[in-house]
């Protein structure tokens, strides 16, 4: 039986695990635990007297018969994609995630996404599951974080590969983590082009602390980027960032489009009402969550306690769902703030939401929530964010925007409580921010299908 390894006590082992299992001795990767380098090397050698592996079988029926694309093609008809993600919320249905990914399907042919999740026996377990016509997910369903690397890569050899061919023409990580290390693995296997996106700063003060195993990641950044045929940031100041810290892949970097509905966003209808949903309130706070470790949702309700003790008559509701909801819903009980704190479900809509709402409070350090806050400020609702993202990228602090450190839970309670004081105040950021998006974040979709792909079929043609 394999002995379990204790993350906390052997996790340079465990990396330098992970690396050796992905990639070929050619990497210059930098093995952290020295007794792993006459392993590898004896791997290795195993490796190339084994004999010629059979043809995978398929876990599951696709009804993917048609021949595997030989020559990479750059129109929408032909060329396939194999994403890499952490994100687990591709699972859930009508999420952002998942909407994000559908936006693939409407630019090229076939979606293949891995999506790297691991957690133990007490995690949910996922299934590969087809969305649609042309979107596969894939779940690693790792014991471990650290195997998700040679899981993906797993997957990625016994269902993609039809006919000794691979299929995907193009790989997208969708960070430079995991997501990259094992893109990195899989696109040098077969000989494809690795795309990079990077949506937030890990170059940034306090980026380790803000998630358990983010030291390592920055590790596997410089391990990562240099292989990445094309990378991609979601703004022009992260491309600035990296073009600081990688001048030679300058060339290679650019801003991956972004598209907000905001015209619709504008005219929407409200469907719902907060106070009449929740009479018991006089104010309301509203407080958007995926509740993960990077929602941050435990730091805003340490911040807020203070203020819900004192005035029986604010309200916090939390929007979304979550591995962790369970958890924060026993923090609130322990708090006793269950009269002052409900629960509603990621089926509520958010922006009607906003519209009956007194203050959004916003902590997701989680780039695709990004359009909350841009929704906040379409609305018309004063906000109180997370120092991160776009909240911290476009908006200006005490503008339009009342900006908080994600490590002090106090600051979110000190500024509520000015905002909840000062109605001078909430009009100005109110007014402010709805001038920031009118100005900054002006788009059509057509023009961002088109910019998107065309961005992604630079990255086919760079490898022809």
């Amino acid at each position: 039986m394999e002995q379990e390894l204790d993350p906390t006590k052997r996790a340079a082992e465990d990396i330098s695990s992970a690396a050796e299992e992905t990639l070929t001795e050619n990497e210059d990767i930098t093995v952290v635990d020295p007794k792993l380098q006459k392993k590898a090397a004896e791997k290795k050698a195993e490796r190339d007297a084994a004999k010629p592996k059979k043809t995978k079988v398929r876990e599951a029926d696709m009804e993917r018969t048609s021949s595997p694309i030989v020559k990479r093609a750059s129109n929408r008809n032909d060329a396939r994609l194999l994403v890499v993600t952490r994100d687990e919320e591709v699972f859930t249905e009508n999420s952002q995630s998942i909407i994000h990914i559908a936006q693939y399907a409407q630019m090229f042919a076939e979606v293949h996404v891995i999506v790297l999740t691991s957690g133990g026996e007490d995690k949910k377990s996922y299934v590969t599951t087809r969305v649609g016509e042309d979107i596969y997910l894939y779940p690693t369903n790792s014991r471990w974080w650290w195997r998700t690397i040679g899981d993906a890569k797993k997957i990625a050899d016994k269902q993609l590969v039809f006919g000794n061919s691979f299929r995907p023409d193009l790989v997208i990580a969708e960070d430079a983590f995991e997501s990259g290390m094992a893109g990195k693995a899989i696109a040098k296997q077969y000989d494809r082009p690795l795309e990079v996106h990077i949506t937030e700063n890990f170059f940034a003060d306090g980026f380790v602390d803000l998630a358990k195993h983010n030291r390592w990641r920055t590790f596997m950044v410089h391990k990562v980027l240099p292989h990445a045929v094309c990378v991609r940031t979601s703004s022009e100041y992260l491309k600035d960032v990296l073009i600081e810290e990688f001048p030679k892949h300058a060339e290679h970097i650019e801003v991956l489009p972004v598209f907000y509905d905001i015209a619709s966003w504008k005219t929407t209808t409200p469907t719902l009402n907060l106070k009449e949903k929740f009479p018991q309130f006089k104010l309301i706070l509203l407080h958007v969550s995926a509740m993960n470790e990077r929602s941050h949702t435990e730091s805003v309700i340490d911040g807020l306690y203070y203020l819900l003790r004192q005035y029986k008559g604010l309200g916090l509701v939390i929007i979304g769902e979550g591995p962790k909801r369970r958890k924060i819903e026993g923090m609130v009980t322990q708090y006793g703030l269950q009269k002052q704190i409900v629960f509603a479900s990621q089926s509520v809509d958010v922006l009607s939401s906003m519209h009956s709402a007194d203050i959004l409070v916003h902590a997701s350090s989680e780039p695709i929530h990004d359009d909350v806050v841009l929704k906040g400020a379409t609305v018309g609702i004063p906000m109180v964010c997370g120092n991160v993202g776009v909240a911290a990228e476009v908006f200006t602090n005490e503008e339009s925007v009342l900006l908080c450190p994600l490590d002090s839970p106090p600051c979110f309670g000190e500024k509520v409580n000015r905002l909840l004081n000062d109605n001078a105040l909430r009009e100005s950021l109110e007014m402010n921010a709805r001038t920031v998006v009118a100005e900054n974040i002006v788009q059509d979709y057509g023009q961002y299908l088109r910019a998107y792909r065309e961005s992604i079929e630079r990255c086919l043609v760079s490898m022809e």
